[in-house]
Protein backbone atom coordinates (compact mmCIF):
# COMPACT_ATOMS: atom_id res chain seq x y z
CA UNK A 1 0.00 0.00 0.00
CA UNK A 2 1.04 3.38 -0.55
CA UNK A 3 0.80 5.85 2.17
CA UNK A 4 -2.70 7.30 1.26
CA UNK A 5 -4.14 3.94 0.58
CA UNK A 6 -2.31 2.79 4.08
CA UNK A 7 -3.55 5.98 5.93
CA UNK A 8 -7.19 5.43 4.50
CA UNK A 9 -7.19 1.63 5.04
CA UNK A 10 -6.28 2.48 8.81
CA UNK A 11 -8.64 5.35 9.56
CA UNK A 12 -11.27 2.79 8.13
CA UNK A 13 -10.12 0.33 10.94
CA UNK A 14 -10.62 2.47 13.27
CA UNK A 15 -13.65 3.71 12.53
CA UNK A 16 -15.05 0.07 12.30
CA UNK A 17 -18.15 -1.46 15.02
CA UNK A 18 -16.21 -3.31 17.53
CA UNK A 19 -16.31 -6.92 16.89
CA UNK A 20 -18.52 -8.50 19.88
CA UNK A 21 -17.70 -12.32 18.98
CA UNK A 22 -15.49 -14.69 17.15
CA UNK A 23 -17.48 -16.51 15.15
CA UNK A 24 -16.93 -20.15 14.79
CA UNK A 25 -19.87 -20.84 12.41
CA UNK A 26 -17.49 -18.85 9.91
CA UNK A 27 -15.58 -21.85 9.71
CA UNK A 28 -16.91 -25.19 11.09
CA UNK A 29 -21.16 -26.36 11.04
CA UNK A 30 -20.77 -27.39 14.71
CA UNK A 31 -24.46 -29.43 14.48
CA UNK A 32 -22.11 -32.29 12.34
CA UNK A 33 -18.97 -33.96 14.02
CA UNK A 34 -15.55 -32.06 14.44
CA UNK A 35 -12.62 -33.69 13.51
CA UNK A 36 -9.31 -32.05 14.87
CA UNK A 37 -6.37 -32.81 12.48
CA UNK A 38 -3.48 -33.46 14.24
CA UNK A 39 -3.15 -34.30 17.32
CA UNK A 40 0.41 -32.63 18.36
CA UNK A 41 0.52 -29.88 20.49
CA UNK A 42 -1.12 -27.32 18.10
CA UNK A 43 -4.28 -29.97 17.94
CA UNK A 44 -4.65 -30.30 21.54
CA UNK A 45 -4.56 -26.50 22.47
CA UNK A 46 -7.55 -26.26 19.57
CA UNK A 47 -9.20 -29.38 21.80
CA UNK A 48 -9.04 -26.98 24.92
CA UNK A 49 -10.25 -24.30 22.62
CA UNK A 50 -13.13 -25.52 21.43
CA UNK A 51 -13.95 -27.04 24.37
CA UNK A 52 -14.73 -23.84 26.23
CA UNK A 53 -16.69 -22.93 23.06
CA UNK A 54 -18.87 -25.58 23.71
CA UNK A 55 -18.14 -27.59 20.91
CA UNK A 56 -17.57 -31.37 21.05
CA UNK A 57 -15.03 -33.06 19.48
CA UNK A 58 -15.52 -36.40 17.40
CA UNK A 59 -12.27 -37.45 17.14
CA UNK A 60 -8.20 -36.61 16.00
CA UNK A 61 -7.00 -37.41 12.78
CA UNK A 62 -3.07 -38.24 12.77
CA UNK A 63 -1.20 -39.93 10.27
CA UNK A 64 1.47 -41.43 12.99
CA UNK A 65 -1.90 -42.11 15.17
CA UNK A 66 -1.30 -45.37 17.01
CA UNK A 67 -4.28 -48.53 17.77
CA UNK A 68 -6.36 -47.48 20.91
CA UNK A 69 -4.57 -44.12 21.31
CA UNK A 70 -6.19 -41.70 23.17
CA UNK A 71 -6.43 -37.21 23.49
CA UNK A 72 -8.12 -36.36 26.19
CA UNK A 73 -10.06 -39.55 26.07
CA UNK A 74 -10.94 -38.64 22.70
CA UNK A 75 -10.00 -41.55 20.10
CA UNK A 76 -7.29 -40.83 17.27
CA UNK A 77 -7.35 -42.64 14.28
CA UNK A 78 -5.14 -42.76 10.99
CA UNK A 79 -7.15 -40.61 8.62
CA UNK A 80 -8.42 -43.57 6.37
CA UNK A 81 -9.19 -45.40 9.60
CA UNK A 82 -12.37 -47.76 8.32
CA UNK A 83 -13.92 -46.74 12.02
CA UNK A 84 -14.89 -43.68 9.74
CA UNK A 85 -17.57 -44.44 7.37
CA UNK A 86 -18.28 -42.26 3.97
CA UNK A 87 -21.14 -40.63 5.94
CA UNK A 88 -18.96 -39.57 8.53
CA UNK A 89 -16.38 -38.51 6.40
CA UNK A 90 -18.89 -36.55 4.45
CA UNK A 91 -20.89 -35.00 7.32
CA UNK A 92 -17.89 -34.30 9.46
CA UNK A 93 -15.77 -31.23 9.95
CA UNK A 94 -12.65 -31.42 9.67
CA UNK A 95 -10.46 -28.51 11.31
CA UNK A 96 -6.35 -28.79 10.89
CA UNK A 97 -4.65 -28.09 13.17
CA UNK A 98 -0.92 -27.75 12.32
CA UNK A 99 1.65 -24.87 12.39
CA UNK A 100 2.85 -24.41 8.50
CA UNK A 101 5.16 -21.86 7.85
CA UNK A 102 3.84 -19.33 5.20
CA UNK A 103 6.14 -20.91 2.53
CA UNK A 104 5.05 -24.24 3.47
CA UNK A 105 1.57 -23.83 2.07
CA UNK A 106 2.18 -26.60 -0.42
CA UNK A 107 2.48 -29.16 2.68
CA UNK A 108 -0.97 -27.82 3.95
CA UNK A 109 -2.70 -27.98 -0.14
CA UNK A 110 -1.25 -31.98 -0.22
CA UNK A 111 -3.00 -32.82 3.14
CA UNK A 112 -6.58 -31.27 1.93
CA UNK A 113 -5.93 -33.03 -1.25
CA UNK A 114 -5.60 -36.28 0.23
CA UNK A 115 -8.31 -35.61 2.50
CA UNK A 116 -10.98 -35.12 -0.25
CA UNK A 117 -9.72 -38.39 -2.00
CA UNK A 118 -10.58 -40.22 1.27
CA UNK A 119 -14.26 -38.67 0.78
CA UNK A 120 -14.04 -35.79 3.57
CA UNK A 121 -15.88 -33.05 2.11
CA UNK A 122 -15.88 -29.93 4.82
CA UNK A 123 -11.94 -29.35 5.77
CA UNK A 124 -11.01 -25.86 6.80
CA UNK A 125 -7.42 -24.58 7.81
CA UNK A 126 -7.65 -23.45 11.68
CA UNK A 127 -3.87 -22.54 12.20
CA UNK A 128 -4.93 -18.74 10.97
CA UNK A 129 -7.42 -18.25 13.25
CA UNK A 130 -6.47 -20.00 16.58
CA UNK A 131 -5.07 -16.53 17.99
CA UNK A 132 -9.20 -16.17 18.07
CA UNK A 133 -10.06 -19.39 19.47
CA UNK A 134 -7.64 -19.85 22.01
CA UNK A 135 -8.70 -18.92 25.67
CA UNK A 136 -7.59 -17.14 27.60
CA UNK A 137 -6.93 -15.14 24.04
CA UNK A 138 -3.37 -12.97 23.55
CA UNK A 139 -5.20 -10.14 22.09
CA UNK A 140 -8.82 -10.39 23.43
CA UNK A 141 -11.27 -8.62 21.93
CA UNK A 142 -11.93 -6.16 25.20
CA UNK A 143 -8.09 -5.63 25.19
CA UNK A 144 -8.00 -4.84 21.39
CA UNK A 145 -10.49 -2.36 21.94
CA UNK A 146 -8.88 -0.61 24.95
CA UNK A 147 -6.06 -0.33 23.30
CA UNK A 148 -7.15 1.40 20.02
CA UNK A 149 -9.23 3.70 22.29
CA UNK A 150 -6.65 4.41 24.62
CA UNK A 151 -3.79 5.37 22.14
CA UNK A 152 -6.11 6.82 19.57
CA UNK A 153 -6.56 7.32 15.86
CA UNK A 154 -2.71 10.21 16.25
CA UNK A 155 -0.15 8.10 17.71
CA UNK A 156 -1.54 4.88 15.45
CA UNK A 157 -1.47 7.19 12.26
CA UNK A 158 1.94 8.69 13.23
CA UNK A 159 3.83 5.19 13.86
CA UNK A 160 2.25 4.45 9.55
CA UNK A 161 3.92 7.46 8.51
CA UNK A 162 7.09 6.26 9.58
CA UNK A 163 7.35 3.21 7.89
CA UNK A 164 9.45 3.02 4.80
CA UNK A 165 8.10 1.06 2.11
CA UNK A 166 4.58 -0.48 1.00
CA UNK A 167 5.07 -3.57 2.70
CA UNK A 168 5.42 -2.11 5.26
CA UNK A 169 2.31 -0.39 5.89
CA UNK A 170 0.43 -3.48 3.99
CA UNK A 171 2.10 -5.50 6.88
CA UNK A 172 0.37 -2.42 9.43
CA UNK A 173 -2.72 -1.82 8.00
CA UNK A 174 -3.79 -5.77 7.36
CA UNK A 175 -2.49 -6.63 10.63
CA UNK A 176 -4.34 -3.90 12.50
CA UNK A 177 -7.96 -4.64 10.67
CA UNK A 178 -7.00 -8.38 11.39
CA UNK A 179 -6.98 -7.67 15.32
CA UNK A 180 -9.69 -5.25 15.12
CA UNK A 181 -12.38 -7.72 13.55
CA UNK A 182 -10.79 -11.04 14.53
CA UNK A 183 -10.49 -11.89 11.36
CA UNK A 184 -7.01 -13.61 11.18
CA UNK A 185 -7.71 -14.43 7.37
CA UNK A 186 -6.85 -10.61 6.84
CA UNK A 187 -3.24 -10.39 8.29
CA UNK A 188 -0.41 -10.31 5.75
CA UNK A 189 2.37 -11.90 5.27
CA UNK A 190 6.27 -11.15 4.32
CA UNK A 191 7.11 -13.85 2.00
CA UNK A 192 10.37 -15.36 0.96
CA UNK A 193 12.01 -13.50 4.03
CA UNK A 194 14.15 -14.90 6.53
CA UNK A 195 12.85 -13.99 10.30
CA UNK A 196 16.03 -11.56 11.49
CA UNK A 197 18.44 -12.45 8.91
CA UNK A 198 17.00 -12.15 5.37
CA UNK A 199 14.59 -9.50 5.56
CA UNK A 200 14.74 -7.65 2.35
CA UNK A 201 16.02 -4.59 4.26
CA UNK A 202 19.00 -2.05 3.71
CA UNK A 203 20.82 -2.50 7.29
CA UNK A 204 23.48 -0.28 7.42
CA UNK A 205 26.10 -1.81 10.42
CA UNK A 206 24.67 -5.82 10.03
CA UNK A 207 25.56 -8.31 12.23
CA UNK A 208 28.97 -8.40 13.46
CA UNK A 209 28.56 -7.64 17.17
CA UNK A 210 25.23 -9.60 17.78
CA UNK A 211 22.81 -9.09 20.91
CA UNK A 212 20.32 -11.74 20.67
CA UNK A 213 17.80 -11.21 23.48
CA UNK A 214 15.38 -14.14 24.01
CA UNK A 215 18.00 -16.29 22.57
CA UNK A 216 16.32 -19.66 23.59
CA UNK A 217 17.98 -21.91 23.16
CA UNK A 218 20.30 -21.24 20.24
CA UNK A 219 18.03 -21.41 17.06
CA UNK A 220 18.76 -17.55 16.11
CA UNK A 221 22.69 -18.21 16.90
CA UNK A 222 22.66 -21.14 14.13
CA UNK A 223 21.25 -18.97 11.41
CA UNK A 224 23.42 -16.43 12.28
CA UNK A 225 26.08 -18.44 11.03
CA UNK A 226 24.51 -20.08 7.89
CA UNK A 227 24.01 -16.50 6.79
CA UNK A 228 26.92 -13.90 8.55
CA UNK A 229 30.27 -13.87 9.78
CA UNK A 230 30.10 -13.04 13.64
CA UNK A 231 32.95 -11.12 14.92
CA UNK A 232 31.00 -11.10 18.57
CA UNK A 233 27.70 -12.88 20.16
CA UNK A 234 25.95 -11.67 23.12
CA UNK A 235 22.93 -13.52 24.26
CA UNK A 236 20.50 -13.19 27.16
CA UNK A 237 18.38 -16.23 27.79
CA UNK A 238 16.87 -16.21 31.62
CA UNK A 239 15.06 -19.75 31.08
CA UNK A 240 17.29 -22.07 32.79
CA UNK A 241 15.81 -25.03 30.64
CA UNK A 242 16.78 -22.80 27.22
CA UNK A 243 20.11 -21.58 29.09
CA UNK A 244 21.63 -24.79 29.03
CA UNK A 245 20.67 -25.73 25.57
CA UNK A 246 22.07 -22.38 24.45
CA UNK A 247 25.54 -23.51 26.30
CA UNK A 248 25.66 -26.48 24.79
CA UNK A 249 25.13 -25.03 20.83
CA UNK A 250 27.73 -22.11 21.94
CA UNK A 251 30.28 -24.41 23.20
CA UNK A 252 29.97 -26.78 20.21
CA UNK A 253 29.87 -23.81 17.84
CA UNK A 254 31.87 -21.02 19.28
CA UNK A 255 35.22 -21.92 16.83
CA UNK A 256 33.28 -20.42 14.48
CA UNK A 257 33.02 -17.06 15.88
CA UNK A 258 36.04 -14.62 14.86
CA UNK A 259 35.85 -12.76 18.15
CA UNK A 260 34.47 -13.16 22.16
CA UNK A 261 30.67 -13.87 22.97
CA UNK A 262 28.85 -14.26 26.31
CA UNK A 263 25.91 -15.88 27.87
CA UNK A 264 24.01 -13.57 30.82
CA UNK A 265 21.01 -16.01 32.45
CA UNK A 266 19.20 -12.83 32.70
CA UNK A 267 15.98 -11.03 31.42
CA UNK A 268 15.71 -7.57 30.16
CA UNK A 269 13.53 -4.79 30.98
CA UNK A 270 13.45 -0.89 32.16
CA UNK A 271 14.70 -1.43 35.37
CA UNK A 272 16.31 -3.90 37.55
CA UNK A 273 14.56 -6.09 39.54
CA UNK A 274 13.50 -9.85 39.70
CA UNK A 275 10.19 -11.13 38.29
CA UNK A 276 8.38 -14.26 38.34
CA UNK A 277 8.70 -16.35 35.12
CA UNK A 278 6.84 -18.68 34.43
CA UNK A 279 7.83 -22.95 32.95
CA UNK A 280 5.65 -23.70 30.20
CA UNK A 281 5.19 -27.04 29.05
CA UNK A 282 6.66 -26.87 25.53
CA UNK A 283 9.58 -24.46 26.87
CA UNK A 284 9.01 -21.03 26.22
CA UNK A 285 8.31 -18.63 28.61
CA UNK A 286 7.93 -15.06 29.98
CA UNK A 287 7.78 -12.67 32.42
CA UNK A 288 4.34 -12.14 34.80
CA UNK A 289 3.07 -9.76 36.93
CA UNK A 290 0.70 -11.90 38.32
CA UNK A 291 0.76 -15.30 38.58
CA UNK A 292 -1.44 -17.45 36.23
CA UNK A 293 -2.62 -21.30 35.96
CA UNK A 294 -2.19 -20.86 32.10
CA UNK A 295 0.07 -18.54 29.96
CA UNK A 296 -1.52 -16.13 27.06
CA UNK A 297 -2.04 -18.70 24.78
CA UNK A 298 -3.30 -21.46 26.85
CA UNK A 299 -0.57 -23.28 27.58
CA UNK A 300 -0.28 -25.62 30.70
CA UNK A 301 2.06 -23.80 33.24
CA UNK A 302 3.87 -26.00 35.08
CA UNK A 303 5.57 -23.72 37.81
CA UNK A 304 7.50 -20.56 38.37
CA UNK A 305 11.15 -19.49 38.77
CA UNK A 306 12.30 -15.72 39.97
CA UNK A 307 14.70 -14.30 37.60
CA UNK A 308 16.76 -11.66 37.65
CA UNK A 309 16.17 -8.88 34.72
CA UNK A 310 18.81 -6.08 34.00
CA UNK A 311 18.54 -3.18 31.91
CA UNK A 312 20.84 -3.24 28.65
CA UNK A 313 22.21 -0.13 28.94
CA UNK A 314 24.01 -0.98 32.32
CA UNK A 315 25.46 -4.57 31.15
CA UNK A 316 26.68 -3.32 27.61
CA UNK A 317 28.20 -0.86 28.92
CA UNK A 318 29.76 -2.04 31.52
CA UNK A 319 31.38 -4.97 29.45
CA UNK A 320 32.17 -2.28 26.52
CA UNK A 321 29.92 -4.18 23.79
CA UNK A 322 29.50 -1.97 21.11
CA UNK A 323 26.90 -3.53 19.69
CA UNK A 324 25.85 -3.29 15.28
CA UNK A 325 22.22 -5.63 15.77
CA UNK A 326 20.12 -6.06 18.44
CA UNK A 327 17.10 -8.69 18.52
CA UNK A 328 14.72 -8.61 20.83
CA UNK A 329 11.87 -11.76 21.13
CA UNK A 330 10.55 -11.80 24.66
CA UNK A 331 7.13 -12.32 24.98
CA UNK A 332 5.75 -8.76 25.47
CA UNK A 333 8.79 -7.58 27.14
CA UNK A 334 10.59 -5.70 24.15
CA UNK A 335 8.98 -1.84 24.74
CA UNK A 336 10.92 -1.82 28.84
CA UNK A 337 13.44 -3.44 27.12
CA UNK A 338 13.93 -0.77 24.77
CA UNK A 339 13.63 2.00 27.55
CA UNK A 340 16.28 -0.05 29.45
CA UNK A 341 18.57 0.50 26.21
CA UNK A 342 18.18 4.29 25.85
CA UNK A 343 21.45 5.18 26.06
CA UNK A 344 23.12 2.47 23.58
CA UNK A 345 20.79 3.04 21.53
CA UNK A 346 20.82 6.65 21.05
CA UNK A 347 24.62 6.62 21.16
CA UNK A 348 25.82 3.58 18.80
CA UNK A 349 22.66 3.83 17.08
CA UNK A 350 22.61 -0.42 15.93
CA UNK A 351 20.37 -1.32 14.11
CA UNK A 352 17.46 -3.65 15.22
CA UNK A 353 15.14 -6.75 14.82
CA UNK A 354 12.32 -5.85 17.39
CA UNK A 355 9.51 -8.47 17.45
CA UNK A 356 5.81 -6.20 18.04
CA UNK A 357 3.20 -8.85 17.84
CA UNK A 358 3.04 -9.57 21.58
CA UNK A 359 0.70 -6.51 22.79
CA UNK A 360 -1.43 -5.42 20.02
CA UNK A 361 -0.15 -1.34 20.74
CA UNK A 362 4.08 -2.55 20.64
CA UNK A 363 2.79 -1.88 16.32
CA UNK A 364 2.63 1.84 16.99
CA UNK A 365 4.29 2.56 20.38
CA UNK A 366 7.60 0.80 20.01
CA UNK A 367 8.49 2.09 16.41
CA UNK A 368 7.74 6.11 17.73
CA UNK A 369 9.64 5.58 20.99
CA UNK A 370 12.20 4.55 18.65
CA UNK A 371 11.75 7.42 16.35
CA UNK A 372 11.66 9.71 19.53
CA UNK A 373 15.72 8.45 20.44
CA UNK A 374 16.90 8.11 16.85
CA UNK A 375 15.11 10.72 14.59
CA UNK A 376 17.09 9.62 11.45
CA UNK A 377 16.09 5.68 12.00
CA UNK A 378 14.19 4.53 9.30
CA UNK A 379 11.47 1.63 9.85
CA UNK A 380 10.48 -1.59 8.30
CA UNK A 381 8.09 -4.13 9.02
CA UNK A 382 7.54 -7.78 7.77
CA UNK A 383 5.18 -10.33 9.91
CA UNK A 384 7.25 -13.89 8.76
CA UNK A 385 4.26 -16.26 10.17
CA UNK A 386 0.58 -16.24 9.88
CA UNK A 387 -2.24 -14.40 11.78
CA UNK A 388 0.09 -11.71 12.79
CA UNK A 389 2.58 -14.32 14.95
CA UNK A 390 6.28 -12.83 14.00
CA UNK A 391 5.78 -9.75 12.82
CA UNK A 392 9.08 -8.02 13.27
CA UNK A 393 9.75 -4.48 13.32
CA UNK A 394 13.39 -3.98 11.37
CA UNK A 395 15.50 -0.56 12.15
CA UNK A 396 18.18 1.08 10.48
CA UNK A 397 19.79 4.15 9.97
Amino acid sequence: MNKLEAKRHVIETLNMPQCKTYDLSKYLDVSKPVIIYGAGNIGQHTYKAFQEKGVTIYAFLDRMATPGQLVSDIPVYLPDDNILDAVIRKEANVFIAINFCPDDQYKRQEIIEHLKCLGYEKISYGYSHLSSLYIPQPFSLEAVDMELLHWGETRILQALDLLKDDHSRSVFASNLRAHRTFDYDLAAVSYNTIQYFQPDVPFKKGYSRFVDCGAMNGDSFIKLLNYYNCDEYYAFEPSKRMYMELSKVLDELKYKINGKYMIFPWGVGKEANEVNFNIRTEGLSYCLKESKNTSRLGYEVLGYDKIKIVRLDDVLIENNIMPTMIKMDIEGSELDAIKGCQKVIVNIEPDLAICVYHNVADLWEIPLLLYKFVPNYQFYLRSHHLNTWETVLYVTR
